[in-house]
């Protein structure tokens, strides 16, 4: 038996040895994942937004080399409550709001500066509506006169964001500025589109570099920390293209620096920025290939607390669990209808208001709670839930192999997951409006969210006192100015006329049949006010009748209205969804009345 001896010499001479395979066997076995390691089910302590985050810069089927020294603090450990910002070129948000609306909620972003919105300033308030997940709101700027461009910023509701304007006009560029405050702290942003120059626009190379020049010198002059962000249109990876080297002259000068170190286009050029002074407040720069347009998603954390939903106590009454009955048989014994009457319209209605609350107190007691409110997403369901952990899935596995067939699964299985949210969405809002074809309020309020049109009281920040002390103070200002504009009048020619026609003596007394049937038509409205809600109060309204009608006709009769109707609770609205809502001249001030109030109106009416 032949045996082959290897020594040691031989084997160690082996060892140094590489064997490289033909590169199209590699590529056949990299798409099909079998030179790849498996992951493990190792779990991560930290948790997810706690894990040391790196450049990712080789998101693009294109990878682009990026200097270890250019990051910009990825080895700081991310913390849990960092504010998280984003910013995109989107290249029109009206044909893709399910992909902005996913990509929100996926990234976690506080708020997203995107660029070219196409959005106009009237009109797309239900594009609008659908591109914001719940729990967010949208400043935005419109080109105007002329389709696309467009700046907006989508935030959190919890987000202190403002927007400030600076005191000059640009040609060559669009412009949004705002400000993020947290406590004592203030971050400035400012956003910029610049468009491509063309015959179209009449913008240059040559007024870029003067306008952007005067913005920076504004921007010097302010106290707080300033970000710009923005699409420049300018390939600042080629250090020795004219414009490039302008603009880092600017940059220079101004002790600005570019935070961006990788591709953020298809073309594999840098044309979107982040440019700030500090780079202490900015950490985990990240830019990924979203596949939505041909800009690459950018996203950083600063070093802002983040935003906590507040907590909020609520009071409450469990009306609709009181058995009507023994409600109705208490509210008998109660009231009195025995004449003489000799109480007035307001000492009656006092008394029924004694009653009314009392018995109120007893079958269904004021609660108390502290609520915090949360993303509402009714339509959600199973199916969306394992399509987005599909989308997922398939994301990661293109990002780690870059493989065109990868490419193709993720962007397929992200229009799945799209197709399927907007199929559950609208099969959700149409069993909810044919569920409730009988319920005018839930009806408008519906299509008011479906159509963008505000939903929440919009008011200046401040305390609950300190608010409804300024807006009282505002309003009773503004009307005695009005009044001192007004010029005296004299003598009133037609207090000397003869009157020869019928006089109004009295109004008539309403029956309870008459006083029945005006209720019933009233919208069944309820504000602050009302001691039952007016639901609650046409349940028990055959009970109620013969003591309200003596109230109305008491009031009738004496010609005098009773105090409580006097009174209104003041909301003020503001006037359009995209003014300031720190200025109060921005509001209009709406009185709501208690619902017998409007009654007694209606009775005046068909009775004078």
């Amino acid at each position: 038996m032949l045996t082959n001896r290897i020594n040691r010499e031989v084997l160690t001479e082996l060892s140094s040895q590489q064997s490289r395979i033909d590169q199209n066997v590699y590529r056949v076995l990299r798409d099909l994942r079998i030179n790849t390691v498996k992951p493990t089910r190792r779990g991560k302590r930290g948790g997810k937004r706690k894990q040391k985050k790196s450049d990712d810069c080789s998101n693009s089927l294109t990878d682009y080399s990026v200097s270890e020294s250019d990051t910009v603090n990825n080895n700081k450990e991310l913390k849990s409550n960092f504010i998280k910002l984003g910013l995109w070129n989107s290249q029109s948000v009206k044909n893709k709001t399910t992909s902005v609306h996913e990509l929100i909620l996926e990234s976690d972003v506080d708020a997203l500066f995107i660029f070219e919105t196409w959005l106009r300033e009237d009109g797309d308030q239900s594009k609008i509506a659908a591109l914001l997940p719940d729990g967010y709101k949208i400043i935005h700027i419109p080109r105007i006169g002329k389709i696309g461009g467009g700046l907006g910023v989508i935030y959190v509701k919890d987000l202190v964001l403002d927007q400030f304007k600076v005191p000059l006009h640009f040609s060559s560029f669009e412009v949004l500025c705002c400000v993020i405050s947290c406590g004592k702290k203030t971050l400035r942003f400012v956003c910029i589109y610049r468009p491509p120059p063309s015959k179209n626009n009449n913008a240059t190379d040559k007024l870029f570099v003067l306008e952007f020049t005067k913005l920076c010198d504004v921007l010097d002059e302010m106290k707080e920390s300033t970000v710009i962000l923005g699409d420049f249109n300018i390939h600042y990876d080629s250090k020795e293209n004219y414009l490039t080297k302008k603009i880092q002259k600017i940059l220079d000068e101004h002790d600005f620096k570019q935070y961006v170190t990788c591709a953020t286009h298809h073309s594999g050029h840098i044309i979107d920025w982040v440019l700030a002074r500090d780079e202490s407040f900015i950490y985990n720069m990240e830019v990924a290939d979203k596949q939505v347009s041909d800009h690459f998603f950018i996203t950083f954390d600063v070093d802002f607390e983040r935003p906590v939903a507040p907590s909020v106590e609520i009071t409450f009454r469990d009306i609709k669990n009181i058995n009507i009955d023994d409600f109705v048989l208490e509210l008998n014994q109660s009231i009195n209808l025995e004449p003489p009457f000799t109480l007035d319209s307001s000492q009656l209605l006092d008394s029924l208001h004694t009653v009314l609350t009392s018995l109120l107190d007893k079958h269904a007691p004021l609660k108390s709670k502290i609520i915090r409110k949360r993303p509402n997403t009714p339509w959600f369901s199973i199916e969306i839930a394992e399509a987005r952990k599909n989308r997922h899935s398939a994301e990661r596995s293109w990002r780690k192999l870059k493989s065109e067939t990868n490419r193709h699964i993720f962007k397929s299985a992200r229009n799945n997951t799209n197709k399927l949210i907007d199929k559950t969405k609208s099969e959700h809002y149409i069993n909810h409006i044919n569920d409730n074809k009988q319920n005018p309020k839930v009806l408008f309020s519906t299509l008011n969210y479906l159509l963008g049109k505000p939903q929440d009281v919009v008011l200046p920040r401040g305390s609950d006192s300190e608010v409804a002390n300024n807006f009282g103070n505002y309003f009773i200002e503004k009307i005695s100015k009005i009044r001192l504009e007004l010029s005296p009048t004299g003598t009133d020619e037609c207090l000397d006329r003869s009157y020869d026609g019928n006089t109004f003596a009295s109004f008539h007394k309403v029956t309870e049949s008459e006083l029945k049937d005006i209720i019933l038509s009233s919208k069944p409205t309820s504000c602050e006010l009302d001691k039952i809600p007016t639901r609650f109060l046409l349940l028990i309204l055959d009970n109620l009748l013969p003591v309200l009608t003596v109230i109305v006709n008491s009031s009738l009769n004496c010609g005098v209205v009773p105090d409580c109707f006097k009174q209104a609770v003041i909301k003020p609205l503001l006037k359009k969804p995209s003014m300031n809502p720190e200025v109060l001249k921005n509001y209009r001030p709406v009185s709501n009345l208690p619902f017998l109030s409007k009654v007694l109106e209606k009775v005046v009416k068909k009775t004078s």
